[in-house]
């Protein structure tokens, strides 16, 4: 999508809108908030304009997967794919830790980027129910290679 011409965003990228199809396949789904790269310099700039924008990307995206740029419309930094690569860190990070890193502070930590990891000694029963695939790396082995990759700058 993202090297299309022009690129097409998705906007809504989160657990939710990825399916998985035998055998081991994922598909991402939800294309209705999909749209083009909005520049600087097209950002609208009228309040009826921002409103209409801002009355979009709330009715089309999911608040704890948005980049700062869509939670401060006001802003008028505008947006392209890079977007969804901000959701795609949200959502691996609720792959790895079941909750999204900003579901505590909400909009204001979003903005400032602002998160804590909260690592857990162990998973509870229902976590660990979940984990049934053994090809699957355990949650500890993906601990330690997040750990080792945040503490080298990777």
């Amino acid at each position: 999508m993202h090297y299309q011409s022009p690129p097409l965003i998705h906007r809504d990228l989160k657990v939710e809108n990825i399916l998985l199809t035998p055998p081991q396949t994922y598909k991402l789904c939800d294309f209705g908030s999909t749209t083009r790269p909005l520049p600087r310099d097209k950002v609208p700039t009228s309040v009826e304009g921002i409103q209409k924008l801002e009355h979009s990307i709330n009715k089309t995206t999911t608040l704890q997967y948005r980049a700062p740029e869509l939670v401060d419309v006001w802003g008028r930094k505008g947006f392209d794919e890079k977007i969804d690569i901000w959701a795609l860190g949200v959502l691996l990070y609720k792959l790895c830790f079941y909750t999204t890193p900003f579901e505590e502070h909400g909009p204001l930590a979003i903005l400032n980027a602002q998160y804590k990891v909260r690592w857990r000694r162990s998973l509870s029963r229902g976590e660990r129910s979940r984990v049934t695939d053994p090809r699957r790396p355990s949650t500890r082995s993906s601990r330690r290679t997040l750990r080792t990759r945040a503490r080298s700058g990777a």
